[in-house]
Protein backbone atom coordinates (compact mmCIF):
# COMPACT_ATOMS: atom_id res chain seq x y z
CA UNK A 1 0.00 0.00 0.00
CA UNK A 2 2.83 2.38 0.85
CA UNK A 3 4.50 1.64 -2.44
CA UNK A 4 1.24 2.20 -4.33
CA UNK A 5 0.64 5.44 -2.42
CA UNK A 6 4.15 6.64 -3.28
CA UNK A 7 3.59 5.85 -6.96
CA UNK A 8 0.25 7.70 -6.96
CA UNK A 9 1.80 10.75 -5.28
CA UNK A 10 4.64 10.72 -7.84
CA UNK A 11 2.19 10.49 -10.75
CA UNK A 12 0.17 13.35 -9.30
CA UNK A 13 3.30 15.50 -9.02
CA UNK A 14 4.26 14.72 -12.63
CA UNK A 15 0.76 15.55 -13.87
CA UNK A 16 0.80 18.81 -11.91
CA UNK A 17 4.14 19.77 -13.45
CA UNK A 18 2.93 18.93 -16.96
CA UNK A 19 -0.23 20.97 -16.39
CA UNK A 20 1.81 23.95 -15.16
CA UNK A 21 4.07 23.79 -18.22
CA UNK A 22 1.04 23.53 -20.49
CA UNK A 23 -0.63 26.51 -18.85
CA UNK A 24 2.55 28.58 -19.15
CA UNK A 25 3.01 27.64 -22.80
CA UNK A 26 -0.63 28.27 -23.58
CA UNK A 27 -0.46 31.68 -21.92
CA UNK A 28 2.73 32.59 -23.80
CA UNK A 29 1.22 31.47 -27.10
CA UNK A 30 -1.87 33.54 -26.39
CA UNK A 31 0.20 36.62 -25.65
CA UNK A 32 2.39 36.01 -28.68
CA UNK A 33 -0.60 35.59 -30.96
CA UNK A 34 -2.39 38.61 -29.53
CA UNK A 35 0.67 40.81 -29.80
CA UNK A 36 0.81 40.66 -33.60
CA UNK A 37 -2.87 40.49 -34.50
CA UNK A 38 -4.69 43.43 -36.02
CA UNK A 39 -6.77 45.08 -33.34
CA UNK A 40 -4.28 44.36 -30.52
CA UNK A 41 -2.41 47.11 -28.69
CA UNK A 42 1.13 47.71 -29.89
CA UNK A 43 3.68 47.15 -27.08
CA UNK A 44 5.42 50.27 -25.81
CA UNK A 45 9.18 50.46 -26.31
CA UNK A 46 12.07 52.88 -25.89
CA UNK A 47 15.18 52.60 -28.04
CA UNK A 48 18.09 54.59 -29.47
CA UNK A 49 18.48 55.23 -33.19
CA UNK A 50 21.60 55.64 -35.31
CA UNK A 51 21.49 59.41 -34.77
CA UNK A 52 21.80 58.90 -31.02
CA UNK A 53 18.19 59.99 -30.40
CA UNK A 54 15.80 58.28 -28.01
CA UNK A 55 12.71 56.89 -29.73
CA UNK A 56 9.59 56.08 -27.75
CA UNK A 57 6.47 54.68 -29.42
CA UNK A 58 4.07 56.61 -27.19
CA UNK A 59 5.63 59.89 -28.38
CA UNK A 60 3.85 59.29 -31.69
CA UNK A 61 0.41 58.73 -30.19
CA UNK A 62 -2.13 60.55 -32.33
CA UNK A 63 -0.16 59.81 -35.50
CA UNK A 64 -0.08 56.76 -37.76
CA UNK A 65 3.17 54.78 -37.33
CA UNK A 66 4.74 52.28 -39.73
CA UNK A 67 7.50 50.03 -38.33
CA UNK A 68 9.78 48.05 -40.62
CA UNK A 69 11.96 45.30 -39.08
CA UNK A 70 15.00 44.40 -41.19
CA UNK A 71 18.67 43.35 -41.29
CA UNK A 72 21.42 43.90 -43.84
CA UNK A 73 22.03 40.13 -44.25
CA UNK A 74 18.35 39.63 -45.14
CA UNK A 75 18.08 39.64 -48.95
CA UNK A 76 14.29 40.27 -49.05
CA UNK A 77 14.82 43.17 -46.60
CA UNK A 78 17.38 44.75 -48.92
CA UNK A 79 15.13 44.22 -51.95
CA UNK A 80 12.09 45.87 -50.38
CA UNK A 81 13.88 48.76 -48.65
CA UNK A 82 13.89 51.20 -51.60
CA UNK A 83 10.13 50.72 -51.97
CA UNK A 84 9.52 51.07 -48.23
CA UNK A 85 11.65 54.22 -48.15
CA UNK A 86 9.82 55.73 -51.12
CA UNK A 87 6.42 55.05 -49.52
CA UNK A 88 7.67 56.51 -46.23
CA UNK A 89 8.69 59.73 -47.99
CA UNK A 90 5.36 59.93 -49.83
CA UNK A 91 3.40 59.75 -46.58
CA UNK A 92 5.87 61.56 -44.32
CA UNK A 93 3.34 64.28 -43.43
CA UNK A 94 0.79 61.76 -42.16
CA UNK A 95 2.85 58.70 -41.19
CA UNK A 96 5.88 58.30 -38.93
CA UNK A 97 8.12 55.51 -40.27
CA UNK A 98 10.47 53.68 -37.90
CA UNK A 99 13.13 51.40 -39.39
CA UNK A 100 14.28 48.81 -36.82
CA UNK A 101 17.46 46.90 -37.53
CA UNK A 102 17.46 43.57 -35.73
CA UNK A 103 20.64 42.06 -34.28
CA UNK A 104 23.35 44.14 -35.94
CA UNK A 105 25.90 46.57 -34.51
CA UNK A 106 25.91 50.29 -35.19
CA UNK A 107 29.03 50.06 -37.39
CA UNK A 108 27.49 47.37 -39.61
CA UNK A 109 24.33 49.43 -39.98
CA UNK A 110 26.26 52.59 -40.85
CA UNK A 111 28.33 50.76 -43.47
CA UNK A 112 25.22 49.29 -45.08
CA UNK A 113 23.39 52.64 -45.10
CA UNK A 114 26.33 54.40 -46.72
CA UNK A 115 26.67 51.68 -49.35
CA UNK A 116 22.96 51.80 -50.21
CA UNK A 117 22.89 55.62 -49.99
CA UNK A 118 20.12 55.75 -47.41
CA UNK A 119 20.13 58.64 -44.94
CA UNK A 120 17.14 57.94 -42.65
CA UNK A 121 17.72 57.12 -38.96
CA UNK A 122 17.58 53.47 -37.91
CA UNK A 123 16.59 52.08 -34.51
CA UNK A 124 19.36 49.77 -33.30
CA UNK A 125 17.86 46.58 -31.84
CA UNK A 126 21.09 44.64 -31.43
CA UNK A 127 19.76 42.58 -28.50
CA UNK A 128 16.40 41.87 -30.14
CA UNK A 129 14.44 43.57 -27.37
CA UNK A 130 12.05 45.46 -29.63
CA UNK A 131 11.58 42.63 -32.13
CA UNK A 132 11.00 40.28 -29.19
CA UNK A 133 8.22 42.52 -27.85
CA UNK A 134 6.57 42.38 -31.26
CA UNK A 135 7.12 38.59 -31.58
CA UNK A 136 9.05 38.98 -34.82
CA UNK A 137 10.45 35.56 -35.74
CA UNK A 138 11.31 36.27 -39.38
CA UNK A 139 12.48 39.20 -41.48
CA UNK A 140 11.37 41.43 -43.01
CA UNK A 141 8.20 42.48 -41.20
CA UNK A 142 6.19 45.69 -41.63
CA UNK A 143 3.55 46.81 -39.16
CA UNK A 144 1.10 49.73 -39.29
CA UNK A 145 -0.14 51.21 -36.01
CA UNK A 146 -3.05 53.63 -35.94
CA UNK A 147 -3.32 56.89 -34.00
CA UNK A 148 -4.62 55.10 -30.91
CA UNK A 149 -1.66 52.71 -30.70
CA UNK A 150 -3.54 49.73 -32.17
CA UNK A 151 -2.21 47.34 -34.82
CA UNK A 152 -3.97 48.23 -38.06
CA UNK A 153 -2.21 46.04 -40.65
CA UNK A 154 0.61 43.49 -40.39
CA UNK A 155 2.85 42.22 -43.18
CA UNK A 156 5.11 39.32 -42.28
CA UNK A 157 7.41 38.85 -45.24
CA UNK A 158 8.72 40.83 -48.19
CA UNK A 159 6.79 43.77 -49.59
CA UNK A 160 6.00 43.32 -53.28
CA UNK A 161 4.06 45.41 -55.79
CA UNK A 162 1.06 43.12 -55.31
CA UNK A 163 0.74 44.02 -51.64
CA UNK A 164 -1.39 47.17 -51.11
CA UNK A 165 0.76 48.81 -48.43
CA UNK A 166 -0.07 52.30 -49.68
CA UNK A 167 -3.78 51.49 -49.56
CA UNK A 168 -3.40 50.26 -45.98
CA UNK A 169 -1.68 53.49 -45.01
CA UNK A 170 -4.34 55.61 -46.72
CA UNK A 171 -7.11 53.69 -44.97
CA UNK A 172 -5.44 54.15 -41.59
CA UNK A 173 -4.80 57.86 -42.20
CA UNK A 174 -8.40 58.38 -43.35
CA UNK A 175 -9.61 56.57 -40.25
CA UNK A 176 -7.51 59.01 -38.22
CA UNK A 177 -9.03 62.00 -40.03
CA UNK A 178 -12.56 60.67 -39.62
CA UNK A 179 -11.96 60.20 -35.91
CA UNK A 180 -10.66 63.78 -35.62
CA UNK A 181 -13.68 65.19 -37.48
CA UNK A 182 -16.07 63.15 -35.34
CA UNK A 183 -14.37 64.41 -32.18
CA UNK A 184 -14.51 68.02 -33.39
CA UNK A 185 -18.19 67.70 -34.27
CA UNK A 186 -18.91 66.21 -30.88
CA UNK A 187 -17.11 69.06 -29.11
CA UNK A 188 -18.90 71.62 -31.30
CA UNK A 189 -22.27 70.12 -30.38
CA UNK A 190 -21.35 70.18 -26.71
CA UNK A 191 -20.30 73.84 -26.91
CA UNK A 192 -23.46 74.73 -28.82
CA UNK A 193 -25.61 72.92 -26.29
CA UNK A 194 -23.88 74.63 -23.39
CA UNK A 195 -24.06 78.07 -25.05
CA UNK A 196 -27.72 77.61 -25.91
CA UNK A 197 -28.53 76.64 -22.35
CA UNK A 198 -26.49 79.52 -20.97
CA UNK A 199 -28.22 82.18 -23.06
CA UNK A 200 -31.67 80.68 -22.60
CA UNK A 201 -31.13 81.14 -18.87
CA UNK A 202 -29.37 84.53 -18.87
CA UNK A 203 -30.63 86.38 -21.93
CA UNK A 204 -34.32 86.97 -21.00
CA UNK A 205 -33.33 89.01 -17.95
CA UNK A 206 -30.80 91.06 -19.95
CA UNK A 207 -33.30 91.55 -22.73
CA UNK A 208 -35.84 92.87 -20.26
CA UNK A 209 -33.32 95.37 -18.91
CA UNK A 210 -32.40 96.52 -22.43
CA UNK A 211 -36.07 97.04 -23.24
CA UNK A 212 -36.54 99.03 -20.03
CA UNK A 213 -33.53 101.21 -20.87
CA UNK A 214 -34.81 101.87 -24.40
CA UNK A 215 -38.11 103.04 -22.95
CA UNK A 216 -36.58 105.06 -20.11
CA UNK A 217 -33.81 106.87 -22.00
CA UNK A 218 -36.09 108.81 -24.40
CA UNK A 219 -38.15 109.96 -21.45
CA UNK A 220 -35.09 111.22 -19.60
CA UNK A 221 -33.50 112.75 -22.68
CA UNK A 222 -36.17 114.14 -25.04
CA UNK A 223 -34.95 114.69 -28.58
CA UNK A 224 -35.68 118.42 -28.40
CA UNK A 225 -33.34 118.99 -25.48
Amino acid sequence: MRRLLTILIGMAAVLAAVWAIYQGTSSSDSKRTGAIKAGATAPEFTAINSAGEQVKLSDYRGKVVMINFWASWCTPCVREMPMINQIAQTYQNDVETLFVNVGEAKGTIREFMEKQQFDFPVIIDVTGKVSGLYRITGLPATIIINQEGIFSHILLGELTKDIPLQQWLEQTVQQKNRSSVTLMNKKSREVARYTSGFFSFIFPEHLARIVELKIAIPRLCPKNQ
